[in-house]
Formats: C-alpha cells, structure tokens, sequence
C-alpha cells in the first residue's frame, strides 16, 4: 500500500501536535496552548479556508449564470 502526500501530511500535523503537547505536559517548554495546538489550527484553518473559498466561487458562478 502507498501512502498519499495528504496522509503523510496529516499524520505529520497529528504527530507534531501530540510531540508538542508531551512537551508541554512534562514542562519542557511553557507554550501557550494556543502554540502547542498550532499545527492543528493551521491544518484545519486552510481546510477551511479552500472550502469556503471554493463555495464562493460557485457562489458567484451561480448568480451570474442567473442574471444572464
């Protein structure tokens, strides 16, 4: 089996978030936990970002091909 970069990519996100909170648990670093949850915002952020972009460019698709 082969691994797509989409799953490599999130189980490098997963892994360096878990990594981080370890971290934080133990008290290697005094992160904001706003820092040590990063990567997962970041991830599902641009996730978001694409879909809400996406949405609008059907959006817009939609009610130009209505006016005409």
């Amino acid at each position: 089996m082969s691994d797509s970069s989409g799953d490599i990519l999130t189980g490098f996100v997963f892994a360096l978030t878990a990594f981080f909170i370890v971290l934080k648990a133990i008290g290697s670093v005094s992160w904001s936990w706003w820092i040590v949850f990063a990567p997962l915002i970041v991830y599902y952020g641009i996730g978001l970002a694409v879909l809400l972009l996406a949405g609008l460019i059907v959006l817009i698709y939609m009610l130009v091909k209505r006016h005409k």
